[in-house]
């Protein structure tokens, strides 16, 4: 993936599968009458996946806006 455009939609495609992994979670442990498990399961599913997209989607940006002189993804790694 050389392209920023190109991870943005590798980005939005890992988000929307974990978007439908969380429902079907939901739907399945709905089903089986564990509603807790599934409304845990499609949350963290749901809300992880988006919250990771955001994530990705703004050190684009700021790749983007930074040039090639810093790199966001080394700078978040550094300071962890």
């Amino acid at each position: 993936m050389s392209t920023t455009a190109t991870q943005k939609k590798f980005a939005r495609g890992a988000m929307l599968i974990s978007v439908i992994i969380g429902i079907i979670g939901l739907m399945y442990f709905t089903t089986r009458g564990e509603v807790v498990t599934g409304l845990v399961v499609g949350t963290l599913f749901g809300v992880g996946g988006y919250w990771e997209y955001k994530r990705r989607i703004r050190d684009l940006e700021q790749a983007d806006m930074g040039g090639a002189e810093r790199d966001p993804f080394e700078e978040r790694e550094r300071r962890r």
